[in-house]
């Protein structure tokens, strides 16, 4: 089927990751100063207390008879300093600091110098490289390794769609190129209108692919630009784009969701083509509002969608038999509803037929 071009939105959260990461990583090394700082404190208090305590020993209390017979108690200075004493205590408080603040930045350093060998390693392209769980126990540091871990997992995944897609492509624009030379000698030998009519058709068909795929990039890189959108208002443009009666929709008169309008058009567009294409032909729009956000719907009048096709329909260039390739059009709609928080669905239509549509939130 033909996939209609449209706007940005969507995309992977990879820089988000990133940022948490940063600021997991200001967290650890903002705890580690804190920690040091404190250990060094109460050193100084430890010392501070012991010279405390130590001149406090320097005096004593005597007991002494007067020649009267009146018995006096003073309180005398004793000469009771030890030499080493302030320097042992000084060594032994600087060890404890050396010791803490050592054994912190071990426990800090090791497991951010791990991540950041898995960091070098992903942007090497050795996709399969994963944190290993460290022995810190610093939340902080769990939780980056957890979201380089999830960022990695997500770039794996967009290349091997990635990839996936451009097979696809190239089997599916193997087939018009090859008619296309075709065509072109025929012209060559036997000029004709009606060969120049089917060259423009293919190239027609090239061109809405090569649109497609501009769309299918648009949505890797970029976000949706979201804002009050009336879902009814949008759908109505949707049929008068196509050429379809407005009867055809059933809605509310109104119904507003956070959405990006071009997105959402494009994701109409492509289910009243592929109902065109595949399901002889759109019966019915239907907008609903659920709880959350809304729900859009274009009913067919075909032979429905087989239940062990359904989840299928949705994965790019999927062959239904007889019917041939669904082009990525149903690939962008569950795309377009991924980015908006919602999800791509197939039911099937009271009194025969498929309903096929999409759902935003927000």
């Amino acid at each position: 089927m033909t996939a209609r071009s449209h706007g940005a939105g969507g995309g992977t959260r990879c820089d988000a990751a990133a940022r948490h990461g940063h600021h997991t990583l200001r967290r650890a090394l903002f705890l580690g100063a804190f920690f040091s700082i404190a250990a060094t404190a109460v050193t100084v208090l430890a010392i501070m207390a012991l010279t405390w305590r130590a001149e406090e020993r320097r005096g004593a209390h005597r007991r002494q008879v007067r020649a009267d017979g009146v018995v006096e108690y003073c309180y005398a200075d004793v000469d009771m300093h030890v030499p080493w004493r302030g320097a042992l205590a000084t060594g032994a408080a600087v060890l404890v600091v050396w010791g803490i603040t050592g054994a912190l930045a071990r426990r800090v350093a090791r497991p951010l110098s791990q991540l950041a060998e898995v960091a070098r390693r992903i942007g090497a392209g050795d996709l399969r490289a994963r944190p290993v769980r460290a022995p810190s126990g610093l939340v902080e540091v769990h939780a980056l390794a957890e979201a380089l871990g999830d960022m990695a997992e997500r770039i794996e995944k967009q290349i091997a769609d990635q990839r996936a897609l451009l097979a696809g492509v190239s089997h599916e624009l193997r087939t018009p190129l090859g008619h296309l030379r075709i065509l072109v000698d025929t012209q060559r030998e036997r000029p004709s209108p009606a060969t120049l009519d089917q060259i423009e058709r293919e190239v027609i068909e090239m061109d809405a692919l090569v649109g497609t795929l501009l769309a299918q990039a648009r949505l890797d890189f970029s976000v949706a630009e979201r804002r009050d959108v009336d879902l009814v208002a949008l759908a109505k443009r949707g049929l008068e784009r196509a050429g379809l009666d407005a009867a055809l929709l059933r809605a509310p008169a109104e119904l507003k969701v956070a959405a990006d309008p071009t997105l959402l058009l494009g994701a109409l567009g492509n289910l009243l083509d592929n109902a065109a294409a595949h399901g002889g032909g759109a019966r019915a729009i239907v907008v609903q509002a659920i709880e959350g956000g809304a729900r859009l719907a274009v009913e067919d009048q075909g032979p429905g969608i087989p239940q062990a096709d359904r989840a299928k329909v949705f994965e790019p260039f999927f062959h239904r038999g007889a019917a041939g390739s669904l082009g990525l059009g149903l690939h962008l709609v569950r795309r377009i509803a991924v980015a908006h928080g919602g999800g791509a669905f197939v039911e099937d239509r009271a009194g025969g037929g498929a309903r096929v549509g999409f759902t935003v939130r927000g």
